[in-house]
This record gives C-alpha cells, sequence and structure tokens, in this order.
C-alpha cells in the first residue's frame, strides 16, 4: 500500500505522486482509489483503486542506486526496429506498458536513434518518443530528487553523447 505523498510510477503514464486515498462510490459497492497526480507538469490525475494498483503495475520508483542501468540502456547500441511502422510502434507500446524504466529507456534510444540518425519520426513516432522520454524523465527526476526538466536535460545529453 502506498502513503499520500508517495512518489509512484504508473506503466503508460509515469511518475506520480499519491495526493490522497479515498472511498467513492460508483456502480456498486464504495471503493477505495489512490489520486495520483503525474509529476509531468501537465496536472494529469489518474484514479487507481487500491485494491488492483498492484495487478495495474502501480510501483515505487527505481532506488537512485539502479540509476547506472537506465544510463546504460541509454548508451547502449540502439536496436534496429522493424520499417513496418505498425510493428515499430507496437514494439515500443509494449516497452512504455511495461513501465520498467529499463523498457522505457530503451525506446527512448531507439526512436531517438531513428530520429536523429535513421530518417524523421513519423507523428505517430514523435508522440510516442515525447511520452517515452516524459515518462523517463519523471522516474529519473524522483531517483536524483530534482524536476522533470532538468531530468530530461540529462537524458538528453547521455543520448547526445
Amino acid at each position: 500500500m502506498f502513503d499520500v505523498g508517495e512518489a509512484v510510477v504508473y506503466p503508460g503514464y509515469g511518475a506520480g505522486e499519491v495526493q490522497e486515498i479515498t472511498t467513492l462510490s460508483t456502480l456498486g459497492p464504495p471503493k477505495r482509489y489512490y489520486l495520483i497526480r503525474m509529476l509531468d507538469g501537465s496536472d494529469t490525475e489518474v484514479w487507481v483503486p487500491v485494491k488492483q494498483a498492484e495487478e495495474k503495475g502501480v510501483r515505487r520508483p527505481m532506488d537512485e542506486s539502479r540509476l547506472a542501468e537506465i544510463w546504460e540502456r541509454l548508451d547502449a547500441e540502439a536496436e534496429e526496429l522493424p520499417s513496418d511502422h505498425n510493428k515499430r510502434y507496437a514494439i515500443i507500446r509494449e516497452r512504455l506498458d511495461d513501465g520498467a524504466a529499463t523498457e522505457v529507456a530503451e525506446a527512448v534510444r531507439d526512436l531517438w536513434h531513428k530520429d536523429s540518425h535513421v530518417r524523421k519520426l513519423t507523428s505517430e513516432g514523435k508522440r510516442l518518443y515525447d511520452a517515452a522520454l516524459s515518462m523517463l524523465s519523471g522516474e529519473v527526476a524522483v531517483m536524483l530528487g530534482t524536476d522533470h526538466e532538468t531530468a530530461a536535460a540529462r537524458i538528453a545529453e547521455r543520448l547526445r553523447d
């Protein structure tokens, strides 16, 4: 169980903070929910049933001691993504839905490489890249105790090096 004020990561959304835990009645018996405000500056809030949080993949952010794993994934050779955009984006969506910071880092790396070294991303590719970068930046920000923009700048530095 998470506490109010605790940072969490919600797969497909990124890092957020538990704002409150409340009981709501919607189409059935009352249930307890987490209200999570995402830390990406978008003011996005999501309600997650407390009993389903684990099955939905809500987790604590990686510890700062594991930041090297993210940097290793960003520094590694980019994977060749399929030329078929439907297959390519299915792979990327799967990584983002997984929610593991290392998987998201690989998505960021591979899309950045494609955009910078192969061919510019399509509008869908750019949308997925922005979502992946936002998710990764949020978790790195929590790990480093910094803001989203600073974390995004650190990630961009790694990609350019």
